[in-house]
């Protein structure tokens, strides 16, 4: 692990709405801490963590959202971890796209279910794999995946799953919550496919520049969670630091839509730029935050990545076996205090150090 400068430019991290420094978002946190007293949990929500904050939090995340009961995690892994590792049974099927988070990942692999993986996006193959599943099905995709900057066809894996009885989607919004929608709700909800989804995941340590997560989904899920999900019974509360932060971050989103909006913008400066450089067949078309410069030479990666981090900009290279063979790249991640200039700094540099031979 690298500590980078504090004048590094920042295309590194998944703070894309630039809210792990915004004022209004710190006063309003410090704020909710002096008009509480206790700031600590003490144990776990089941024992003596639990809190009239907790609820209420929980009950505005719910409308945030548009859903119908919210279910607050330590951390995007935790929540992973717990969902994916109780919510099917033995004699089911949960099905998943390969380009999953590893926590995810790792939840599925602690059920006893049968596990059947598709290709990523491949809508032929998940139907396949619908064909083939035994018992209730749950469908697994990310929004916006993080590796690949790619989204997943959320309509159409939708109805889909609506062609065969049982089955059930689950969406994790890590990446995408926040950015997407118009409140920054997601892009469930963005498309309008709430009643649709089983459950949604959101991870509060990207774009909301917070920690913790919460799941999304009927009573009745939040019921079984509460009773079934390891990560959440056998851990400590979420101090109220936490609680406040992620409370603040929402709020502010409700009211404000500039981080979002200059966000966009720089999104579509960046696509500009890159046909500019002429580097669009190294950086595909994507719709997001989330860009790639795809490169398989590892070693020449990994220099590129060095002349840059040199040059005081910051980014990422994303090697095997984060990913697969022959399939590394720069991440690139766009925020809402990029500027012009900077984003046309970054990409003249990747083109005058790229041995294009």
């Amino acid at each position: 692990m690298e500590c980078l400068p504090e004048h590094t430019i920042d295309f590194l991290s998944n703070d894309y709405l630039g809210l792990t420094r915004n004022f209004k978002i710190k006063s309003l946190t410090i704020q909710t801490l002096k008009e509480w007293k206790k700031f600590g949990a003490g144990g776990s929500r089941l024992i003596s963590g639990e809190s009239c904050f907790y609820k209420n939090l929980e009950k505005e995340l719910s409308q945030f959202y548009n859903g119908t009961s919210a279910l607050l995690f330590n951390s995007g892994y935790n929540a992973n971890i717990g969902i994916f590792s109780c919510i099917a049974q033995r004699k089911d099927s949960i099905i998943f796209d390969e380009y999953i988070h590893n926590s995810i990942y790792n939840g599925i692999r602690l059920n006893f279910s049968e596990k059947l993986k598709f290709k990523h996006n491949d809508l032929q193959e998940l139907e396949k794999k619908l064909c083939k599943a035994q018992g209730t099905k749950y469908v697994v995709v990310e929004s916006l995946y993080s590796m690949s900057g790619t989204l997943a066809p959320l309509k159409e894996i939708v109805q889909l799953c609506k062609n065969y009885p049982e089955t059930f989607l689950i969406v994790d919004e890590a990446h995408s919550g926040g950015i997407y929608g118009p409140k920054g709700e997601g892009r469930v909800v963005e498309l309008g496919l709430e009643d649709e989804v089983f459950a949604r995941i959101y991870t509060f340590g990207k774009a909301f520049g917070a920690f913790g997560a919460a799941v999304i989904g009927s009573k009745e899920l939040k019921d079984y969670l509460v009773n079934f999900a390891p990560s959440f019974i056998y851990t400590t509360a979420l101090p109220l630091a936490v609680l406040a932060q992620i409370q603040a971050a929402h709020r502010h989103l409700i009211n404000s839509s500039s981080e979002r909006e200059t966000l966009w913008d720089n999104f579509r400066y960046f696509r500009k730029s890159t046909s500019r450089e002429k580097l669009e067949e190294y950086i595909p078309s994507l719709e997001g935050p989330i860009q790639v410069f795809l490169l398989k030479k590892e070693e020449e990666l990994r220099r590129l990545e060095k002349k840059l981090r040199t040059n005081g900009y910051g980014v990422k290279a994303i090697l095997p076996p984060t990913v697969a063979e022959g399939k590394s790249r720069l991440r690139i991640c766009l925020h809402s205090f990029n500027t012009p200039e900077q984003i046309d700094k970054l990409l003249a540099l990747i083109e005058y150090h790229l041995d294009r031979k």
